[in-house]
């Protein structure tokens, strides 16, 4: 397991933008799982709905690319060469939001690596809550910097 602070190390993001608190599977640059839980003190529930909140769409479609970023990172060995990558959110394809996702609910998010060619990666994520399907999307993340 990856705790929040080992998270910091790896991740360029911070609070209040920053939607990882921990690492619960990371295996060989392939398939990440993570969580997250959503204070109800977050910002984005202040006017995303006052009266009824929910996670907006591109902050779940974030959370995914953050994972997707650990995911990536975590394949490099040298932890300097981790802390200059950066890696943005190059597309997304087939988002999908089957249930809203309300203050203090748990994010179980999962990020599959399907293909990688040089600075771009491509990969599926889907996100949990109480184990059913919340939300899932295909996304790129590209470094503009990265030749591999």
């Amino acid at each position: 397991m990856i705790s929040s602070q080992e998270i910091l190390n790896i991740l360029p993001h911070r609070s209040p933008f920053l939607f990882v608190d921990r690492i619960l599977k990371l295996e060989n640059g392939n398939y990440c799982q993570a969580e997250k839980w959503l204070d109800p003190e977050e910002t984005f529930f202040q006017g995303h709905f006052p009266d009824q909140p929910i996670m907006p769409g591109v902050l779940l479609i974030e959370s995914m690319a953050q994972v997707g970023g650990i995911l990536i990172l975590s394949t490099l060995e040298n932890s300097t060469e981790k802390k200059k990558t950066i890696f943005y959110l190059g597309g997304v394809e087939k988002a999908r939001f089957k249930k809203p996702i309300f203050p203090d609910d748990i994010l179980e998010i999962h990020v599959q690596k399907e293909k990688q060619r040089a600075n771009l990666w491509i990969c599926k994520g889907q996100i949990f809550v109480k184990n059913q399907l919340a939300s899932q999307a295909t996304f790129q993340l590209i470094n503009p910097k990265h030749t591999a």
